[in-house]
């Protein structure tokens, strides 16, 4: 009898997932309430909706209906937010988004229609692509914009974005920079057009921006800015060599020259971006060692504190220097030479006389520092 009362069970129909609810209503129930004469009951409903997410997909159809028909701009500014938070899941309202964007006289609309798409994802871009050569500025800015939320999958539009970079409006060039950086890797072959930019004073922050998303492909641009005699061109270079990271290690020998540049913003630059690069910065130390003993700037000083423990240098290259440095006259200084300390831990038990010196500190922040460190290099027993 057993097997007869499994295949009997077998042969039942799956039952049917629960209907999705939020705050005590069902997703149907949501709906209905859509249509309602009271904006604020739509908003509400629309809003409601969007909080169940991906689970919410078959309300799409009725959301699209309020994007397009709403008389309420904030209604329909929530349903283009709540389209958004189903993401990939809501891929069939991606035409309907992308045609708000050139359709609806809101800018509200707009601006979640753009969030909307880019967390809808690839599905948007090819209705994308169509708008970048509209003729109208709104919709080639908006269109740059969500290919920019849209990201890695939207490498096919490097090439109709490159064009953008020199458009008539300003808002569009700025939507294209920001677009090609957030493709990211995939956008390199709009390198040598962005680094044209990074002497025009107006859009060279934008591109530095845009080639720092481009990763390693763009650190050798970015080595000989270090180099250049634009001074705010060495310093923008400087800057975004430590934004790149670890993968600007062949940036780490042009960062060391500009630790030895006469231009202290340069050199706060350098210091800090050396930081950011961290271990692949080892080769930094000595200079760093030389700035943190040396260097007129505080800030400089402070930076190379913080450096040395983020290079992965022994204990012994680091904690004679940073335990000196517990008697600059810059308190941010010693309080960053204490948490260095305390990061090399009980390796660093040569500073714990100078350390205690400091529990007297006039800086409570540099006392709070040295309490920290003495627990890391001195850990209470238990």
């Amino acid at each position: 009898m057993r097997p007869v009362v499994f295949a009997l069970l077998l042969a039942l129909p799956a039952a049917d997932p629960p209907a999705p609810t939020h705050d005590g209503k069902t997703l149907a129930a949501w709906v209905d309430q859509l249509t309602d004469a009271k904006p604020e009951v739509r908003l509400t409903a629309v809003e409601e909706i969007g909080a169940i997410g991906p689970d919410a997909k078959s309300a799409i159809a009725p959301l699209l209906l309020v994007l397009k028909r709403d008389p309420a701009d904030v209604v329909r500014t929530a349903a283009a937010e709540s389209l958004g938070k189903m993401g990939p899941a809501a891929e069939s309202a991606a035409r309907a988004l992308a045609a708000a964007l050139k359709e609806d006289k809101s800018e509200l609309v707009h601006g979640q229609a753009v969030l909307a798409l880019g967390k809808i994802g690839k599905a948007s871009t090819p209705y994308l692509l169509e708008m970048l050569d509209d003729s109208s500025p709104q919709v080639r800015r908006d269109a740059a914009a969500a290919l920019g939320q849209v990201g890695p999958d939207a490498k096919e539009a490097v090439k109709p974005l490159i064009p953008l970079l020199k458009d008539s409006d300003e808002g569009v060039r700025i939507a294209a920079f920001d677009a090609l950086g957030k493709i990211g890797p995939d956008a390199a072959d709009a390198l040598p057009q962005l680094s044209v930019f990074l002497r025009d004073p107006q859009y060279r922050n934008e591109a530095a921006a845009a080639m720092v998303g481009l990763g390693k492909v763009s650190v050798p641009t970015f080595i000989a800015g270090v180099g250049d005699m634009d001074v705010a061109l060495r310093r923008l270079s400087a800057f975004a060599l430590g934004r790149i990271g670890p993968d600007a290690k062949a940036g780490v020998p042009a960062l060391i020259e500009a630790m030895k540049d006469m231009d202290i913003a340069l050199r706060r630059t350098a210091s800090e971006s050396l930081g950011k690069i961290g271990s692949n910065a080892a080769a930094a130390a000595d200079v760093l060692l030389d700035a943190l003993k040396k260097d007129e700037d505080p800030v400089v000083r402070t930076n190379a504190a913080m450096d040395l423990g983020l290079l992965g240098l022994a204990a012994g290259k680091i904690v004679g220097p940073l335990t000196d440095a517990m008697a600059d006259k810059d308190s941010e200084v010693r309080r960053r030479a204490a948490e260095g300390l305390g990061g090399v831990g009980p390796a660093a038990k040569s500073a714990l006389p100078a350390l205690k010196d400091a529990l007297t500190d006039k800086d409570p922040i540099v006392r709070d520092a040295v309490r920290d460190a003495l627990k890391k290099i001195e850990p209470p027993k238990p």
